[in-house]
């Protein structure tokens, strides 16, 4: 029996999430907005913080066997309770961002739910209403209250559920490595869409160590792909569409403007159309990347175009290793939020 089976812990989860963290434990792992400062957390640190949270989720009854119902956008704090409830054993369902009470209907009735992980008022006040007996699980909220408490019984705030219990010190023996970011990340702009889905994020991250940058919200995508600059982009087919009508809605479609961008729309391979690609790839964060890596569904065909015409390749997901590191910016290019919670 393993330490992370003793802890009662989803023993392949943690293992593999030890195993990258351990020779990287200094390097950057998840870079994040939290309102409006860039947030950097270590490998060290996620594997503290999925610990606590972990713990916590256990305390609550979480565990091997278990279902977790996750609904929202793939925030910091969502991504890492997800990875918690991984690390507990527990599966992971998907619930739509805003629920209704058949959607919750959908969800197991025979003792298997054990928590759900909510974001927004109107979808906690949903899950609140609903006195099914099946459906009265703790809910872990994605978003403190002014008071930074629970306002109901039955929900756990993320910062109550960091302090529920006591971590079981999975970081303790994680090895140094260089603190130098690599000279890439990968960005992630998803509402959850699916279990599976998730699932594949995650072992995408702790399987190949990337660097994982998020939006502080799928609203502020735009702005804050263009901060991140990305190397890679794992995405579904809904958040390419709807990044695609984002972008779509920016450009210009009358006047001069339309016409100078007609070229590179057409995927022309003029000077001017080159220089003008490389000018909208750069205003809308595409500037560094190289492919975009879609883990389910299939986009629109003018979601294939437009990205297309803009030089980036729409591919299947395909799990990798971690890349050599031959490109490093010095860790000091980035901040650590003071008093951030980690």
């Amino acid at each position: 029996m393993t330490k992370y089976e003793r802890d009662g812990a989803g023993a392949g989860f943690v293992e593999r999430l030890i195993a990258t963290a351990s020779p990287n434990a200094d390097r950057p792992a998840l870079i994040h907005d939290h309102f409006g400062r860039r947030v950097l957390r270590r490998w060290r640190d996620v594997v503290a913080e999925i610990d606590r949270l972990s713990a916590g989720l256990a305390a609550l009854g979480v565990g091997a066997g278990r279902t977790v119902a996750v609904g929202g956008e793939v925030s910091a704090d969502l991504l890492l309770v997800a990875a918690a409830a991984r690390a507990a054993g527990a599966r992971l369902v998907a619930v739509p961002v805003a629920p209704t009470v058949v959607d919750l209907g959908a969800l197991p009735t025979d003792g298997a739910l054990a928590a759900a992980i909510v974001q927004g008022r109107d979808a906690l006040e949903t899950w609140l209403a609903d006195d099914r007996p099946a459906l009265a699980v703790p809910i872990v909220f994605d978003h403190a209250t002014p008071e930074r408490r629970s306002p109901d019984e039955r929900i756990v705030v993320v910062e109550a559920l960091r302090r529920l219990a006591p971590a079981r010190g999975w970081a303790d023996g994680l090895r140094g490595g260089s603190r130098a970011a690599p000279g890439g990340s990968t960005w992630l702009e998803e509402t959850v869409v699916s279990g599976p889905v998730l699932e594949r994020v995650l072992e995408a991250w702790i399987g190949g160590a990337p660097v994982l940058a998020l939006p502080e919200r799928v609203g502020s995508a735009l702005r804050d792909r263009t901060a991140a600059a990305p190397t890679r982009w794992i995405a579904t087919a809904d958040a390419l569409d709807r990044a695609a009508a984002a972008i779509a809605n920016r450009l210009p479609d009358a006047g001069l403007g339309a016409r100078l961008l007609r070229p590179v729309l057409v995927g022309g391979r003029s000077p001017l159309a080159v220089g003008l690609r490389a000018l909208v790839r750069t205003r809308l964060g595409l500037a560094s990347l190289g492919e975009i890596e879609l883990v389910a569904g299939a986009p629109a065909p003018a979601t294939l175009s437009l990205f297309g015409a803009l030089g980036v390749d729409v591919a299947d997901f395909v799990p990798r290793t971690p890349p050599e590191r031959e490109a490093e910016r010095p860790f000091s290019d980035f901040t650590l939020a003071p008093g951030y919670p980690l």
